[in-house]
């Protein structure tokens, strides 16, 4: 993506999507996210991996503004399926509170916005939890995501069919796919 990245056309408040095919993919949204953010803004990275196995998957460079950036409080670190499915349970409802509830939280803490890339490659699990997934990908097109947040949801397309990685594409109008970036004017705003 270099330069002229999907991050460089993100406006503040955009629902997007990569869509990656390799790890290297996947770490570098995280990198070009770390050069588009604000210093008023928090980077938040749910992320399937563990942190210590996705910093070894970038160069050392990268790994240590990560790890300056987690230790400055503008970037946080979890696991993406423990945040999503709090509980143990993915719920729709919840997630959208949970969202509100954080944007609150960090304005406190001094910040303007969060931008968030929250890794949803777990929804593959079972054709059950893909559907709740969708489901919540509707509902944010919907209810719109909360004033502050930006979000790139991240899939890996390994681990889909063609039809499931068309639904998933389908619900984002921003998507970052093969290195390049396109808008979708054709949202699906109902679950199929």
């Amino acid at each position: 993506m270099g330069s002229s990245s999907g991050t460089s056309t993100l406006r503040r408040g955009d629902h997007a999507i990569q869509v990656f095919h390799t790890e290297v993919e996947r770490v570098r949204l995280v990198e070009e996210v770390l050069d588009w953010i604000r210093d008023d803004e928090i980077f938040i990275f749910l992320s399937v991996l563990p942190m210590s196995e996705f910093l070894c998957q970038c160069r050392e460079s990268l790994a240590t503004r990560i790890e300056r950036s987690i230790s400055s409080g503008k970037m946080v670190i979890m696991n993406s399926h423990s945040f999503y499915c709090d509980g143990g349970e993915f719920s729709c409802e919840a997630m959208l509170e949970r969202w509100n509830d954080l944007v609150s939280e960090h304005r406190s803490n001094g910040f303007n916005g969060i931008v968030v890339v929250g890794d949803l490659s777990w929804s593959s699990e079972s054709k059950e939890l893909f559907s709740k997934v969708m489901e919540y990908e509707v509902k944010v097109i919907s209810d719109r995501l909360p004033q502050g947040m930006t979000a790139i949801c991240q899939y890996d397309s390994r681990l889909y069919d063609d039809e499931e990685m068309e639904r998933i594409t389908s619900l984002h109008e921003i998507q970052m796919i093969d290195g390049g970036i396109r808008r979708n004017y054709w949202l699906i705003t109902h679950h199929q």
